[in-house]
């Protein structure tokens, strides 16, 4: 890989982590009571996040439908919490909706960045934002990407990522289950 490929890379991982940080201090922050994902007790394999993708595919499209019908206004839901980007604004009634729908998945929580897609967590080791911060992390879940080649996300494209969660390096990578949506492993 060619220097400026390789600091491409770096800044695409580098702001992945900090989006991955973010979802590790807002599970840092959530309540006690708040839903976990079905895959909190251990890293879910491949073939059981597709299994679960196939299981809520309609769900997590309708989750991307409310998105582009509220004007891309949600950033994230989880935890018993709907985030809207500054100087907007959702009824609740419409935050309840965003929440019964991730319920239905099972998942931890849905984040959506403008432009680029949505991220749906379904596994972390991260026990607090604190310690997301302090020390290494690891996430697995499911990604919806517009553009697999905009930030060179294609060579980082795997055929499993089966096993990344015993490595020690911080690393991640990218698997297609089928359109734009990816299982998508993160350390750092």
């Amino acid at each position: 890989m060619k220097a400026p490929a390789r600091i491409r890379v770096a800044v695409i991982v580098f702001t992945s982590l900090l989006a991955f940080a973010n979802y590790c201090w807002i599970k840092g922050e959530s309540s006690s009571s708040a839903a976990e994902s079905i895959f909190a007790a251990k890293c879910p394999t491949d073939d059981a996040v597709i299994a679960w993708f196939h299981a809520n595919k309609k769900t997590l499209d309708g989750l991307l439908n409310m998105v582009t019908a509220d004007d891309e206004k949600v950033t994230y839901v989880g935890h018993g919490t709907v985030k809207v980007r500054p100087g907007t604004a959702l009824p609740e009634t419409r935050k309840q909706e965003y929440l019964s729908k991730l319920r239905e998945t099972g998942a931890a929580s849905f984040n959506y960045q403008r432009n680029e897609g949505a991220t749906v967590r379904l596994w972390t080791d991260a026990v607090s934002g604190l310690a997301s911060i302090a020390t290494s992390c690891r996430f697995k879940g499911v990604t919806y990407i517009e553009n697999i080649d905009k930030w060179n996300y294609r060579q980082l494209l795997r055929s499993s990522l089966d096993g990344m969660e015993k490595r020690d390096q911080d690393d991640i990578g990218f698997r297609q289950i089928e359109g734009k949506w990816y299982i998508m492993y993160m350390k750092g």
